[in-house]
């Protein structure tokens, strides 16, 4: 299986709930194929945004995220080629007027992230969590407190199969540049999500979060349209 260098969150939707199925099926059959088309991905999948209680949270501007897994290091490289195909894709009339593209982030991995989890039909859910320090002078800090302590406490005290640890390949000066991605192998995909919320609330000694960590954008989604979880692969796509 190739190895996934950096991966590529895009935070999308459908213009109007009315497009959202014929959206989803151009995104499926039409744009996923060219993403994988044009050599920038391996794998391609597509997630949809799940939230327990809607009215108790500030409303999303996406509603779903396609994930693409980079298949060389090169990610400048891998967005330049993607950037000149997407013309031919515009006057061959492959682009869909419904399609909305929030935001989109380029990712690398951590230095010290354990491997990306590999696509699986097994995987019912991913978890999201964007993070940053707020102390340019404790950065070394805070990614060996979250490295060390943190997050293999939050594996096992969410059950969750597999993480891993990004950072932007181009950072925003003002939002967070880091995100952790859990991977999720249970029915109640909010599950997790809640357990790790006890443990957080309930943390004592190293286990409490230094003052210079801040949490930003969290949120569990489920693997979604015709390609599911596993997603589509470059060479599925060119069968």
């Amino acid at each position: 299986m190739p190895v996934t260098h950096g991966i590529n969150l895009a935070f999308i939707k459908a213009s109007s709930p009315g497009a959202a199925t014929a959206w989803g099926e151009w995104f499926d059959t039409v744009h996923m194929p060219d993403l994988l088309d044009s050599g920038v991905f391996w794998n391609c999948s597509r997630w949809e945004v799940v939230v327990e209680n809607p009215a108790a949270l500030p409303r999303l501007g996406f509603t779903h995220i396609n994930m693409g897994r980079y298949g060389a290091p090169d990610i400048e490289g891998a967005l330049a080629k993607m950037r000149a195909k997407s013309a031919g894709w515009r006057d061959a009339g492959r682009n869909n007027a419904n399609h909305v593209v929030d935001e989109f982030i380029p990712m690398k991995p951590c230095p010290v992230s354990p491997p990306m989890f590999a696509p699986s039909p097994n995987t019912t859910g991913l978890l999201f969590v964007f993070n940053r320090c707020t102390d340019a002078s404790k950065m070394e800090a805070w990614h060996q407190w979250l490295d060390t302590v943190h997050l293999p406490a939050c594996m096992e005290a969410g059950q969750f199969a597999g993480y891993s640890r990004w950072t932007r390949q181009f950072p925003t000066q003002y939002g967070p540049n880091y995100a952790v991605v859990w991977e999720i192998r249970e029915q109640d995909i909010l599950a997790p999500h809640r357990r790790l919320a006890r443990y957080t609330a309930g943390a004592t000694g190293d286990h409490i979060a230094p003052p210079y960590h801040a949490g930003s954008l969290m949120f569990v989604a489920r693997p979604r349209g015709k390609w599911g979880a596993a997603g589509l692969t470059a060479d599925a796509a060119q069968v």
